[in-house]
Formats: C-alpha cells, structure tokens, sequence
C-alpha cells in the first residue's frame, strides 16, 4: 500500500488501542502479543516498502513496544532512521509488571533506541522522547556520544538525571550535557516528569535543578521556547535493593535557588523572544 503513495512525507503510527491494555493486567496479557506482532508487521511494510518512502521526512510512534527485534539491524530500517528530521515516540514497556522488573525496556532503549534508531537519525530537527519508565539514570541510554548537528527542537519525558555514584562532585549528567551539546542549535526544549536522582545517603542533591537552569542559561544561546512541567517531584532518591524513591525527597535541602534560577533563565528565553514574536512562549515551573 505504501508504494502508492510516494510523496509520503510523515506517519503517526499508534499501537495501542486504549487504556485498559495499560491498567487492566488480565486484558493487556491476553492482547499483548498480538499488539507486538502487529507492531512488528507494520515496521517490516515500511522497511521493505518497494518503494522506499524517498520523502518521509516525520515518524511518531506512540506504545513503542519494548522487545528488540533483528529487523531495526537491517539496512532497510536504518535508512529510514536516517531520512527522518523530525522523530516523536514512547516507548511502552512489553510487561504488566512491578516497577522492580523492566529488564525488555533496559534492552530496547539501548539496543534499539540508542544504537538502531538514534545514531543513524542525523538529520534531526526535532527529537521527542518518551518513556513508560524512567530511562537515563537507572537505565542507561548513553546520549553522550549521540549529536544532530541540525536539531532546535528536543523534548523528553520521563527522564532521570545525575548518576552520583560515579563522580559526586559534579560529574556532567548524560541528560544534561545531550542538551548542552546542542546549545547552539536549539530553540525549544521541553522537560516533562523529568526528576534529578539523589544517592541515598545524601541529604543535599549532588546537582541540583538551579545548576541545571545555570548552565542552560550560559550555554542555550539560541533558547527562545521553554516548558518545563512536573506531574511529580524534581528530585528522588535510589536506594539500594529498593529502587527509585521518588516519595522520599520531600525534606531535601540545597534546592532554594531552583526557582529563582529558572526564572532567571526564563527571562533570558522571553527576551530573546521579543527578537521573534512569530513563536509562543510556552514555559511552567511548578513551585
């Protein structure tokens, strides 16, 4: 079907049919490997298109199912990722599960997101990343070494920050120094659930939400859009053989300056604004 609609430029492809495969453990088991096969059948028609979709240019993939599969090695799927400038996804884990066992999604964000999706997607503008699990500090996708020369638009949801066991005196968080890295390129950033990992035995954060903000301002030179919202706590603890404890960080000290150095940061975006009244400003802190 695909070969008869060569001037295809964007898809939105949608896996999950409604919420209750999420909430309803029962229901999700019994659909869960017909959602993947169809998942599977779905990419396989776009990579082996006979016509390989020379103007696809945007992909949006919603329920990203987490189970890695040979065919995002294939050259086929590569060459999709690398024509595309614009990739929004969210990648559901393939498991009714504790939050204790997310071993298909640890798999799937570096196997395939990081190594079969991300680094051949040079040609990035625009990047959304989404996650029904926390990825970055206890799941690592590795962004470091991970550029889009082009990119001014990123957005990430669900992301943790800052591994503290590796260097506690200010290592550069993966997270943070993917954004800073592209400071002058990007124009809009969105931040959405993100939370700053604290180690357990600590009862200051190692960075801090206002050295983020800080650095944002000194080195996104080119920021005019920023939206930042938490539906839960900017930072959580990990505890050893307990996991990510995003309830206990209520009594943290050291984050005073969070809001003052977001606002600050804010004001500096608004202004480069006032240069391009052509985009709104979109921009939460939540106090």
């Amino acid at each position: 079907m695909l070969h008869l609609i060569p001037d295809l430029q964007s898809i939105t492809l949608t896996f999950l049919p409604d919420k209750d495969s999420l909430t309803n453990p029962f229901a999700y088991g019994v659909n869960l490997s017909r959602y993947q096969l169809l998942q599977l059948n779905v990419l396989e028609g776009m990579a082996y298109n006979p016509n390989p979709l020379p103007t696809l240019q945007s992909l949006h993939i919603n329920s990203w199912f987490a189970f890695c599969h040979e065919l995002y090695a294939t050259a086929p799927f590569q060459a999709i990722a690398a024509s595309l400038q614009d990739l929004r996804f969210l990648v559901q884990d393939t498991e009714f599960k504790g939050e204790a066992d997310h071993r298909p999604a640890v798999d799937f964000l570096k196997d395939v997101i990081e190594l079969r999706v991300l680094r051949p997607a040079v040609s990035l503008t625009s990047l959304a990343m989404k996650s029904s699990v926390e990825f970055g500090w206890l799941f690592r996708l590795d962004l470091n070494s991970i550029t889009f020369p082009s990119l001014t638009e990123l957005s990430l949801t669900n992301s943790v920050w800052d591994d503290g066991t590796v260097d506690p005196e200010g290592a550069i968080p993966g997270v943070e120094d993917f954004i800073l890295c592209h400071g002058k390129t990007l124009k809009i950033l969105g931040l959405h659930a993100c939370t700053i990992c604290v180690p357990h035995d600590r009862s200051t954060p190692v960075r801090s939400w206002a050295a983020v903000w800080n650095g944002f301002a000194e080195e996104l030179t080119e920021l005019v859009i920023l939206e930042v919202v938490y539906n839960q706590l900017r930072y959580g603890y990990f505890r050893p053989n307990h996991g990510f404890d995003k309830n206990s960080s209520v009594l943290l000290n050291g984050t005073e300056e969070d809001t003052p150095a977001f606002e600050a940061l804010l004001a500096i975006a608004s202004k480069r604004q006032l240069s391009n009244p052509s985009k709104t400003e979109k921009s939460w802190w939540c106090k």
